[in-house]
C-alpha cells in the first residue's frame, strides 16, 4: 500500500559541537603579541570564559607550571577571554576576543606585558618651569597616584 502522507519534521536547532579552547599564557617581554622563544609560561594565572556576551563567567581554569590552560565544553560563537595574574605577579588583566566556530580553538594564547613604573621627584618648581633646576628641593612624603 503506497504512503500518501509524509511525517511532519521539525527543524533542527544549531547542533555545532562544542569545542576546547586552549593556549599559553606568556610573558610578552617586547610587547610583540607574538610568543618568542624566551617567553616562557606563567603559571597561576586565572582565566574567565564568557561564552555568549552576557557578561557571566561560563568557564574558569589556572595555568599550570608551563601557562597552560584549556577549556572544555565551548560552544560556538563568539568567546570573551580574560586572564587575572595573581596580584603580585606584576602583570596586568588581560581580555581577548575568540570566535568559536565548531573546531577546537588550540592558540588562544595570551601575552601579559609587565606592569610599568613610575618613577620621580616631586618638587618646589620655583620658576614654574616644569624643570627641576639647581636649588628647587624635593618635597618629601607626597603620595602621587
Amino acid at each position: 500500500m503506497p504512503r500518501t502522507s509524509r511525517p511532519a519534521v521539525d527543524p533542527l536547532d544549531d547542533r555545532t559541537a562544542p569545542t576546547v579552547v586552549s593556549g599559553t599564557v606568556y610573558s610578552d617581554l617586547n610587547g610583540n603579541l607574538t610568543r618568542d622563544p624566551a617567553e616562557g609560561g606563567v603559571e597561576g594565572v586565572t582565566l574567565y570564559l564568557d561564552a555568549n556576551a552576557d557578561g557571566t563567567r561560563d568557564f574558569t581554569a589556572t595555568t599550570d607550571e608551563a601557562g597552560f590552560y584549556s577549556f572544555e565544553g565551548v560552544p560556538a560563537g563568539p568567546s570573551t577571554l580574560t586572564a587575572e595574574p595573581p596580584a603580585a605577579s606584576g602583570y596586568g588583566t588581560t581580555t581577548r576576543v575568540y570566535n568559536v566556530a565548531g573546531t577546537d580553538v588550540t592558540t588562544a594564547d595570551v601575552g601579559l606585558r609587565p606592569r610599568g613604573v613610575v618613577r620621580g621627584v616631586v618638587f618646589a618648581d620655583l620658576n614654574g618651569n616644569g624643570t627641576r633646576d639647581p636649588g628647587e628641593r624635593g618635597i618629601p612624603n607626597i603620595r602621587v597616584n
